[in-house]
C-alpha cells in the first residue's frame, strides 16, 4: 500500500492533492514526503515554464510549451521508474564529510 502511495504522488498533474495530502499529515514516512516534494517542485517548475512561455510567436509558443510539458511527463515517468527500482529520488548521491587520516 506505501507503495501505491509513492505512486499516486508522482502521477502528473493529479498527484498534486495526494502530495500535498502527504505533506500535510503527520506521517513519518520521510520517503513518502521526499517524494511527495519532489513531485510538487516538478509542478511548480512546469507551470511556471508554460506560463512565462505565453508571449511570442504562435508556433514557437506552441513548441516550447509542448516540450515543457513533455519533459513534465517524463519526468514524472522517471520519479515512478525510480520508485519501481527501489533508488533514491537524490540525483547524485551524497558524499561523506569523513576525511582519512
Amino acid at each position: 500500500m506505501q507503495k501505491f502511495r509513492l505512486y499516486v504522488c508522482a502521477i502528473p498533474v493529479f498527484g498534486l492533492i495526494p502530495s500535498v495530502i502527504a505533506l500535510a499529515s503527520q506521517t513519518q514516512n520521510q520517503r513518502l514526503k521526499d517524494t511527495a516534494r519532489a513531485s510538487l517542485g516538478l509542478l511548480l517548475v512546469w507551470l511556471l515554464s508554460y506560463a512565462s512561455l505565453g508571449t511570442g510567436q504562435e508556433i514557437s509558443q506552441e513548441l516550447y510549451r509542448g516540450t515543457a510539458s513533455s519533459l513534465y511527463f517524463l519526468a514524472c515517468l522517471g520519479i515512478m521508474l525510480r520508485l519501481y527500482q527501489g533508488k533514491s529520488l537524490a540525483l547524485s548521491k551524497k558524499k561523506s564529510s569523513k576525511k582519512s587520516p
